[in-house]
Formats: C-alpha cells, sequence, structure tokens
C-alpha cells in the first residue's frame, strides 16, 4: 500500500521532508492516534511529515496534517502549517493543534479558558457569547446554550457533530461556529464575545459592509502581518435571528475575499479564530483593543 519505500526516501533533499499519498493509502492511517475519523474528499491529499533517514518503514510514520481538497502536494505543502521535527523526532510547534486530534477533555478546557478571559473582562454580559474547540474533522466542543461564561466550567461544554443533527443543548449561534469548521480546516478553535467597542462599530460602519484598522502598532499579533504599515478588514454582515441563514451568508463574504481573522454582526458582536484555543485568545485580545482605540479615535474626529 505505501509503494516503495526506498522510491521516495531517496528523493528527499532536505533534513525536513513532506511526502504526500492518494487515496489508496487512507486505511493506513486508521491506526494513527491522531487521526480518527477523518473525511476524505476527491482530489484528495494526505501529508505525513517527518526526517529524512528516520522512518525506515510504515510502522515508523508519524501521523501530521491532513489536507481536504487540495489537487496537489505542493499546494497542499503551501496552504497549511508545515509539521517540523527536531533533532530527537519529536513534532515541535504543534502543541494542542486541534488538527492532530484532542480529547473532549482538553477541547473543553480550552473552552473554558477562553469563555473566563472574556467574561473577566466583560465582554459576554448577561450569559452572551460562545466558545468552541475542535476536536478532529467531525466533532467539536462547545458551549451549552445559556450557560454563564464568565464561571463557566465543563458541564457548560458540550460535544457536537460539525455536521450533524443539532445537539439539544446547543446554542442558537451554534451554526456560525460549525459552518467555519466545515469551511476552515485550519481552523482550531473560535470565539464569539460582545465586546463594547465592536459592537457599537459594528452598528456604525454596517452600511459600509466593513471596518479598517490601520497603522496600528497592535496589528503585528495576527498572522502575516509584521508591520503596523498593514491594514486589516473585518467584514461586518447584518443581523438576523435565523442562524443557519446567516453562518451562510457569513460565510458567502469570508469566501469572497480574505484572508480574515474574524467578522463582525451588526448591532450584535465580534466573532474571532486562531489555529488554538490561546492562539484565539490572543486574537480576541488584539482586536477588542484596536476596535477600542479605532472607536477612540473616530470619536475624537
Amino acid at each position: 500500500m505505501f509503494g516503495n519505500i526506498g522510491d521516495w526516501t531517496d528523493r528527499c533533499q532536505w533534513s525536513n521532508c513532506v511526502i504526500w499519498f492518494q487515496s489508496a493509502t487512507v486505511d493506513s492511517f486508521k491506526s494513527c492516534s491522531h487521526s480518527r475519523n477523518l473525511t476524505f474528499r476527491q482530489p484528495q491529499v494526505s501529508v505525513v511529515a517527518g526526517p529524512r533517514n528516520q522512518i525506515k518503514s510504515p510502522q515508523d510514520f508519524s501521523c501530521g496534517l491532513f489536507c481536504w481538497s487540495i489537487a496537489g502536494g505542493a499546494a497542499c505543502k503551501s496552504t497549511m502549517v508545515a509539521a517540523e521535527f527536531d533533532q530527537e523526532g519529536e513534532l515541535v510547534g504543534m502543541d494542542g493543534n486541534p488538527l492532530q486530534g484532542v480529547s473532549f477533555g482538553e477541547a473543553a478546557k480550552g473552552v473554558v479558558a477562553m469563555a473566563r478571559f472574556a467574561g473577566a473582562r466583560g465582554w459576554v454580559p448577561a450569559t452572551s457569547g460562545n466558545f468552541s474547540v475542535r476536536l478532529d474533522e467531525e466533532r467539536a466542543a462547545l458551549t451549552a446554550t445559556g450557560a454563564n461564561k464568565a464561571e463557566l466550567d465543563e458541564t457548560g461544554v458540550i460535544e457536537a457533530e460539525i455536521a450533524g443533527p443539532k445537539h439539544p443543548r446547543a446554542s442558537a449561534e451554534a451554526p456560525l461556529h460549525l459552518m467555519r469548521y466545515r469551511a476552515a480546516p485550519e481552523i482550531g478553535a473560535i470565539a464569539h464575545v460582545h465586546g463594547l467597542a465592536a459592537t457599537v462599530l459594528s452598528r456604525r460602519h454596517e452600511t459600509a459592509g466593513h471596518i479598517r484598522l490601520e497603522g496600528w502598532e497592535l496589528l503585528k499579533a495576527f498572522p502575516g502581518i509584521d508591520t503596523h504599515e498593514a491594514h486589516l478588514d473585518i467584514p461586518i454582515v447584518p443581523n438576523d435571528q435565523d442562524t443557519d441563514r446567516l453562518a451562510a451568508l457569513v460565510e458567502e463574504r469570508l469566501a469572497a475575499g480574505g484572508p480574515f481573522h474574524g467578522y463582525l454582526i451588526a448591532g450584535h458582536g465580534l466573532y474571532v479564530w486562531g489555529r488554538t484555543a490561546a492562539e484565539t485568545i490572543r486574537h480576541m485580545e488584539a482586536f477588542d483593543f484596536l476596535l477600542t482605540a479605532q472607536m477612540h479615535e473616530e470619536g475624537a474626529r
């Protein structure tokens, strides 16, 4: 099933290499602890990364990242976070990455951490807001409806199918999380908060359909930005109590541009995401500061 191992090991020209296989190898990944419940589409590429000369047989494979709906290995390498190994052969830079798969307990801790962080800052008043962490390609941990986010514990977190029937304890806004996970496999955690600046500016700029943040040093908190001489656009969509319809509108808007790190719902609040719960917390905090600064600057004009 793996073909001639020597065929690909001889082609590796670097200390770390990326190997890709076609769908014939899907069954071989079922034993990998991080590759359970995989959903493959065609065309499909599975990616395994490992240091040259350390992988001698199929049993030596380490599960790496998986890419969906990507036509070739080169595209996969350029669009996903590369898995790398240290001198001892251990994965580096991947701690807590939900793309590898995490347990419900681990995911719930991430949800609780995001919720309490937001609650301590007054971003989730009156049980508002919701948070989630991806478990794997098919499941996510989400805050249950009605939970007090500032005092959240694991009893207020549920496990839901990303593309399955609605969980009986899911909040009305669960579709906004789950559709994001379906559309963007690289996302590992999502937060929805009702910060004052985000809510005010979402109404002020609703007609324009977006708000542009530029010239701020803290823009560098987001991936791909390394200077204050940059701008970050945040899409704004109109509010809708039909959250399935709203989620579809959001994905339509996000697909039309980007890359985006969050969006605003007019008069409602901010959605923000990251590869992990920790990164999502950083993005939440950065967005709140930037939007607050923007609000003060606009008010001074």
